[in-house]
């Protein structure tokens, strides 16, 4: 990856999380939000399904726990700032990987503004809600996947991704769906993906799927 892009892309990432930082801000609450502000909170005393209910999958409160700590008594907004950075991670991802998979930086940005300017998008990264860590972890294990494709000594990278993608799942079950989709591509395509890379991308995601 060149200088510019490594310059764009963090320009992108520091624009998109300025915006989505004053839309969190100012964005009323939702009716959704105060179940995942409360499993976070919970986590200071105990672990979903065990000690408190939990309707979803648990691997958002367990990775922001720390912030029931950092952050008591100001953990709604902690959890929207975060949710905007993840969210803004997420653009920065989609911005690199089109430029790596040979597009040119003014494309990838127009395509990345797109996302950025969808209502789903904005949503998901300006609420304490559990959609922005997914997006994250999938495009995330998404680039990574698409980086290593036609190389075939590169099973760790591909049991990375699968590490990435099952973490998605685990965060919000319906990333379940799209990790699924990926693992039955690799299988179609096993001639070109490699049979040693399709079990790593499998045993990457296998045992953060458990969680879910």
């Amino acid at each position: 990856m060149t200088k510019a892009v490594r310059a764009h892309t963090l320009s992108i990432f520091l624009l998109v999380l300025a915006v989505l930082l004053g839309i969190a801000a100012f964005r009323p609450i939702d009716h959704d939000e105060g179940q995942y502000v409360a499993a976070v909170a919970l986590m200071r005393s105990g672990l979903p399904y065990r000690d408190f209910a939990y309707l979803q999958t648990p691997l958002q409160p367990l990775i922001f726990a720390p912030l029931a700590w950092l952050c008591e008594g100001w953990l709604f907004l902690a959890l929207r700032a975060v949710n905007a950075l993840c969210a803004a991670g997420a653009a920065a991802l989609l911005f690199r990987a089109l430029c790596r998979e040979g597009g040119s930086s003014r494309n990838a940005g127009i395509a990345t503004i797109a996302l950025v300017t969808c209502h789903a998008f904005l949503f998901a990264a300006t609420v304490a809600r559990n959609d922005a860590l997914p997006l994250l972890l999938h495009m995330a294990g998404l680039a990574l996947l698409l980086g290593a494709l036609g190389q075939a000594r590169r099973p760790l990278s591909y049991m990375l991704a699968g590490l990435l993608l099952g973490a998605a799942a685990s965060a919000k079950i319906s990333y379940g769906l799209p990790a699924a989709a990926i693992g039955l591509f690799t299988l179609l395509n096993m001639r070109r993906v490699g049979p040693m890379n399709v079990l790593a991308l499998a045993a990457g995601g296998w045992p953060v799927d458990c969680l879910s």
